[in-house]
């Protein structure tokens, strides 16, 4: 790599080498941003090789590093042994101008590699972590998930640290970690940082457990389980979020409304949500549009969003939309072809009263001529519920070759 003087940044993607970094001294003296990304195999690299980075680059202020291990096909399993290399503690490299550090992790870690590494940006103020790798084995997890030990290494290793971020994505197989007493151990920084939330995204329970549960009972029994555990999460979640204020909720895609009652619970614990975000799949299906003990909400819902590339919602199914959803005011939806966007859109115009956005996304092209216009609009609306309903001067149509968005005020 030649020297430039104006060098301020740079992204490095490479296997790892401890020789190669030592041939970066001349760049040391100007990067100021570095993204690295790490990736050998377990006995060749692990959070242990920022170190040699961070010694002979300065300057640094913002870094971002990808640690990975890249495991052979004859050894997938996570609990391969690997040697830790020696690192002599008193003569860590110390990296004062660093202020933002963003390290994910998709590798066999503990907490004492990260508290390493931390101990050499005292002036530390923004932290984000990804742990990426879903299984860990119980000696390591003790620790990841324990909010005190997180605490500890924050007090005294970068004590100016003003924001901290993680993501931990980890398969709970150990029944004796205790969910609640995770959430719990996380409340120093509930009260110490502004807005600062914990959120358990899907907290998944040892699937050979629930395998065996529903052989040995009978129906009722398996429902009341998954019922039961369902509540449990919506409770550990009430623990460090005030769920009464939460106004807009995401349900990712691989949340299975069929799987489980998470939704129901969810929704029913956040009673003032208006803003709902969920795939098609989950919307036409019965146990939740059908829901009854979700009509209420379903009422103040103004703002929906069910758009997934991969599947779409059908005409037949808007009539009961714009029944259980009375009160929308914005929309987006994915259908099949235009000519069912023509009929959704027939049905949005003429029973939702307070419409103003709606935006649907389709798959094929009509190859017919349909009767889609401004002026379409503004009749179809007027047909409804009559000349004041809307200004015309505001309407806005934006059409493309996948969707049509469509302003009313």
């Amino acid at each position: 790599m030649n020297k430039s003087p104006s060098l301020r940044s740079v992204k490095l993607i490479y296997n790892y080498d401890y020789s190669n970094i030592s041939t970066y001294t001349s760049i040391s003296s100007n990067i100021k941003s570095l993204e690295l990304l790490i990736s050998d195999s377990p006995n060749k690299i692990s959070v242990y090789s920022i170190l040699p980075i961070l010694r002979v680059c300065h300057r640094i202020r913002y870094l971002h590093a990808i640690i990975k291990h890249e495991i052979s096909s004859q050894n997938n399993n996570f609990n391969v042994l690997f040697e830790e290399p020696f690192i002599n503690e008193n003569d860590l490299p110390i990296s004062p101008q660093v202020t933002s550090f963003d390290l994910s992790i998709f590798a066999q870690c503990d907490i004492r590699s990260i508290a390493c590494i931390l101990r050499c940006m005292p002036n530390l103020i923004h932290f984000k972590f990804l742990h990426g790798i879903r299984e860990v084995s119980l000696s390591f997890l003790n620790d990841l998930v324990n909010g005190y030990t997180w605490q500890h290494m924050f007090e005294i290793h970068v004590p100016l640290l003003s924001k901290f971020d993680f993501h931990m994505l980890i398969e709970n197989k150990y029944r004796k970690l205790n969910l609640d007493m995770v959430v719990n151990s996380f409340q120093y920084f509930v009260k110490i940082y502004p807005k600062w939330h914990m959120i358990i995204d899907r907290w998944t329970p040892d699937n050979t457990s629930i395998l065996n549960s529903v052989q040995s009972n009978d129906n009722d029994d398996s429902q009341q389980y998954v019922t039961s555990l369902s509540q449990q999460r919506v409770t550990s979640l009430s623990h460090i979020v005030h769920l009464p204020n939460v106004n807009q909720i995401n349900f990712e895609p691989w949340i299975n409304v069929g799987q489980g009652k998470d939704i129901q619970f969810i929704l029913q614990a956040c009673p003032n949500v208006f803003d709902l975000q969920i795939t098609p799949t989950n919307l036409v299906s019965s146990k939740f549009i059908d829901n009854r003990s979700l009509f209420s909400i379903f009422k103040q819902i103004k703002i929906l969003n069910a758009v997934a590339e991969d599947h779409c919602v059908a005409p037949s199914f808007l009539s009961k939309l714009v029944q259980r959803f009375p009160s929308l005011t914005d929309i987006e939806l994915h259908v099949l072809s235009f000519d069912d966007f023509i009929c959704v859109i027939d049905i949005l115009l003429s029973h939702l009263k307070h419409l103003s956005y709606l935006k649907i996304y389709y798959i094929n092209i009509s190859s017919f001529d349909h009767p889609f216009s401004r002026s379409y609009i503004i009749d179809k609306r007027r047909q409804a519920f009559g000349f004041n309903i809307i200004d015309e001067h505001k309407i806005t149509v934006s059409k493309n070759e996948e969707s049509v968005e469509i302003r009313l005020s």
